[in-house]
C-alpha cells in the first residue's frame, strides 16, 4: 500500500484522535481512508447531478422538455401514481 504523509490543522487531528480513542477505528489511518471512501461517493454523487444536469439543458437546448410549470408536472406525477395505485389495488381484489 502506498504511504503518504499529511499535514492536519490541530483540528482535525484532535478528530482523528477522538474517532480513535473512541475505538470506532484502530488506528489514524483507517480514520482517514473512510473519510476519503466518503469523499469519493460525494464526489460521485456530484458527478452524477451534474450530469443531470448537462443532460437536462441538452433536453431543453434541443427541445425535449415538458410545457408547464414544475408544479403542474409534479400534480401530474402524483395523480399517475395514484391511478396506478388504484389499478393495482382492483387487480388485486
Amino acid at each position: 500500500m502506498p504511504t503518504r504523509n499529511f499535514v492536519l490543522t490541530e483540528q482535525q487531528s484532535g478528530f482523528v484522535d477522538r474517532m480513535v480513542g473512541a475505538g470506532r477505528y484502530q488506528n489514524a489511518s483507517e480514520v482517514l481512508r473512510a473519510a476519503l471512501r466518503r469523499l469519493q461517493r460525494e464526489e460521485e454523487v456530484w458527478d452524477q447531478a451534474k450530469a443531470g444536469v448537462l443532460e437536462g439543458l441538452e433536453q431543453i437546448r434541443s427541445g425535449e422538455f415538458a410545457e408547464g410549470t414544475g408544479e403542474m408536472a409534479m400534480r401530474e406525477a402524483f395523480a399517475e401514481g395514484r391511478s396506478r395505485a388504484r389499478a393495482r389495488k382492483l387487480k388485486s381484489a
